[in-house]
Formats: C-alpha cells, structure tokens, sequence
C-alpha cells in the first residue's frame, strides 16, 4: 500500500448529473399467510463491494495508458464501466486477488472497521438475555457499532459528494453499479433454485401487476353481482356495470375523487386524469386554479410520488407566489341571475347599480341568466355597518374590462387561499 495525498481544495465546475442507483425491489405489499418468509440481505453494502473491488482513488486507474502499464507489470484489473448524462463513463481499479500487499487505501480502513464492528456484535449476542440487568452497557456497544457503521458509509458518500475533496464518480458509480449487478445475480440464482422473490422488477411492474389482477377479479365479480341480482329480482333490467380500475386514486371528499384509468390497457402516463366532482372541472373556476389543480393532481398521481396530498398542496401554493402569471388566469366567469342565484353575485350587482347611478360609465350590467367574467381585486378594505373589515368575496369583485382599463392590482392572497 502506498502513501497518498488528499487536496483540501474542492474541485470547481463539476459536472452534475445522476448515475443509476443500487437496484432496489419495491415490495408486493400486503400480509402474506400462505408461505414462510425469510431475507438474504448484504451486510454493510457499499463497503463490502469497495473492499471486494479494491475500489480506492490510489488504485483506480482513469486513462488506457496506465492501464495498459498496469497490465503489463501483472496486474489484473477490474473494469469499470457506467451511464452518466448520456455518456459512458469508463476506468480499471487494480484487483487485489485477496492479497494484503494489494489491497489499496480504502478497503483497508474498511476492513479494519468492519473487523472491530463484528467484534462488537460478537460482544453483544451473549449480552440479549441480559438486557434488563445491562441496559447501560448493551446500548453503550450498539452506539459504538452503529457509528462505525456510519464512518464505513461515509467512505461512499463522500466519493459522491462533488464538494468532497475525496470525490471520485468513478469509484462512487462503480460502487452503485456492482451492487445492481450482484443483487441481479443473486436474484437469477435463488429463482433458478425454485425460490420465490417477494419483490418485483420495479414499482411500474408491480403497480401493473396490480392493475391486471383486479381488471380480472373485478370482470368476474361483476358477473356474479348481476346474477345475484338476476335472482334476487327477477330480471336482468337491475345490472352493474365495470368500466376502469383506478390507480393510484385520491378521493378528496364526497362523490369527489381522481385518479389514472385503466380500461383495456394498464397505462401509468394518460394524457388526461380520470375526475369526479373535482372543482378544477367547473367551468366558473378561473385558469390558476385549474393551473395549480392540475399541477398538484399529476404530482399525486405520480408513479414516482412519495408525498401526502396536503405535502404536494403546500408545495404548489409556495411555488406559485413566486411564479409570475398572467394576468388572463385570474379571470373566473359567473351566471347573474336576477332570482336565486349566488348571493356574492346579487351583491355585486347592487355595487355596480350603485355606481351606475353614480354616474360611472362603460359598465353594463348581464342580464338574468347571462355568464360574466370578473376578477378578485385587492382594493381599498370594505367595511361592515359595525366598522369590521370585510372579507366577503362579493366586496372585491370587479368586471374585467374595467380591471383591465384601470389597471387594478389583482389579489393573488385570495386566490392562493
């Protein structure tokens, strides 16, 4: 093992960009009664494929030159090879064929830490069944152990910092790599052996899987519904209908949901949602709050999605005081109806009668059943007969012609609210 030198000084204009991660196989969720389970899981992942490749920034080699030098002085290497921003990025690390003497800088310290972290949990087994008597010093020895567990990952995450002085995508991407490889193996393996993987290739598969299973379930539980009710009242006028499975869903309230359709064909990436109910649909909303609605529902419904609604919801509404809009999607559209009707329209109305009468011009008032544009205005505050602020929507309301010719500032808090 020979000496080395690390720069203090942080690389400038890295290239930024992403590598494919370790595989991981999202589970087939549910409880599972008719078989046994059990796990083969890699002890301490990324560290034990460093110390199995003798991936370290003294033994990996970047150019064909050295690696044709390292070659011919009977070295045998190890290729490196992986996609980052269309690209193939390729290096050689020297193999240290289980020989100390070759063993670069990393896999050394790793190993030496992973010694001591097995010494540990060797000290901690016989302890199990006297936790009540040696609390102290049991959770004493799992703090030791889990922060060399934490030391031994940074050795990874540091060569994946592009902030790091240590960083190297090199041994950072061949180490996510062999993982996926030999996660694959083992897969192919155990599968060949008659086992069964309780995980499937990746969340789209499953999902799909999912889908296709109820489409047949639900086809045949529809059948079976209309017959009973066939029986049940003598005539087959009384029927069900199955039309599309939906997933992922969300239901927002009563007879209010959304979601991604499947009829014939599981299809994660419509070009339209599925909506019941859902206030985005109504033709008096005005274009930000169908933006805005949109926006949050397509992220919800992402396959990749791992937030709550109302983490998505905040999100949007955050961004969307940022963002610059124009000022065509603040306009929303009402019905006037001189009978019935909204009670914020015949208030409104009465304002612009009063105006009228006032002796303001080019206003002209719809007539009953007639659909008008408005906008929220953020004008001077209301009050009420008790000299309380007024905060109802009908005081703010302003035709859009007379917004637009007056250039009056629009109330984005109202509509974000």
């Amino acid at each position: 093992m020979t000496d080395m030198v690390f720069s203090s000084r942080v690389c400038e204009n890295i290239e930024k960009g992403k590598y494919p991660s370790t595989y991981i196989f999202p589970p087939e969720k549910g409880i599972e009664t008719r078989r046994p389970i059990t796990e083969l899981n890699f002890a301490s992942l990324y560290s034990s494929l460093i110390i199995a490749y003798n991936l370290s920034p003294d033994k990996i080699i970047l150019t064909y030159e050295e690696a044709d030098i390292a070659e011919k002085n009977g070295n045998i290497l190890h290729k490196i090879e992986f996609p980052f921003n269309n690209c193939t990025v390729q290096a050689r690390s020297v193999r240290h064929d289980n020989k100390f003497e070759k063993k670069s800088l990393y896999p050394v310290i790793l190993e030496d830490l992973s010694n001591k972290r097995l010494e540990l949990k060797a000290c901690l087994a016989p302890l199990g069944k006297k936790r009540q008597h040696l609390g102290k010093i049991i959770s004493s020895a799992k703090k030791k152990q889990k922060a060399l567990k934490v030391y031994m990952n940074t050795f990874y995450g540091e060569a994946d910092n592009s902030k790091s002085p240590i960083f190297l995508r090199e041994l950072a991407g061949r180490t996510t790599s062999a993982g996926k490889y030999n996660l694959n193996l083992v897969t192919e393996f155990v599968t060949k052996k008659g086992f069964g993987i309780k995980y499937d290739l990746s969340k789209e598969a499953y999902w799909t899987k999912m889908v296709n299973i109820t489409m047949i379930v639900m086809k045949s539980l529809r059948d079976q519904v209309n017959a009973y009710l066939r029986i049940k009242n003598s005539t087959f006028y009384l029927k069900m209908a199955y039309e599309e499975v939906l997933f992922p869903v969300c239901f927002t309230g009563k007879k209010k949901y959304f979601g991604i359709s499947h009829e014939d064909v599981v299809n994660f990436r419509p070009n339209d949602l599925f909506m019941r109910g859902i206030d985005t649909m109504k033709q008096e909303n005005f274009d930000l709050f169908r933006f805005i609605g949109e926006k949050i529902m397509w992220e919800a419904m992402s396959i990749n999605n791992i937030h709550s609604i109302r983490k998505i919801v905040e999100d949007a509404l955050w961004d969307a005081r940022f963002k610059q809009w124009d000022f065509n999607q603040f306009i929303a559209m009402s019905k006037w109806k001189a009978k019935g009707g909204l009670a914020c329209n015949k208030i409104f109305i009465e304002r612009i009668k009063e105006r009228i009468a006032n002796g303001e011009k080019n206003i002209k008032i719809p007539d009953s059943g007639e659909r008008f544009s408005y906008i929220i205005m953020n004008n001077s505050p209301r009050y009420k007969k008790d000299g309380s602020k007024s905060t109802r929507k009908d005081n703010y309301m302003e035709f859009v012609n007379i917004a637009k010719e007056f250039n009056m500032d629009i109330d984005i808090r109202y509509y974000l609210e």
